[in-house]
């Protein structure tokens, strides 16, 4: 996730200084472009420059949304470990054993 933050503000430098040369192009029905053009225009920007801004935003935040980790402190990364290599088991949980005869009575 870091090296990929690092690249993309990397590119948010670069897109200020390099040209813009691809073009994409949608068609979008008249409500939907009269909607855009008036959030551009309270936004202040051209058409253009709003729906890229607006793209651009939703794919960061979309690729920072599946790339994010679970940060764990160093007790809870302990707590972890230890029920990963030491799994309770379910004669120790009378509730959960319960419900796995419950849903499956052939297998308890």
């Amino acid at each position: 996730m870091y090296a990929n933050m690092a690249y993309i503000r990397k590119m948010d430098m670069q897109q200020h200084t390099t040209s813009k040369n691809e073009r994409i192009a949608a068609r979008v029905s008249k409500e939907h472009k009269s909607l855009f053009e008036q959030a551009a225009r309270l936004r202040g920007l051209s058409l253009t420059d709003f729906m890229t801004n607006s793209a651009y935003d939703e794919a960061l935040r979309v690729l920072e949304q599946h790339e994010t980790i679970i940060s764990l402190s160093a007790s809870d990364s302990s707590h972890f470990v230890d029920a990963v290599l030491n799994p309770r088991q379910k004669e120790d949980l009378p509730v959960l054993s319960d419900a796995f005869e419950h849903h499956h009575p052939s297998k308890g």
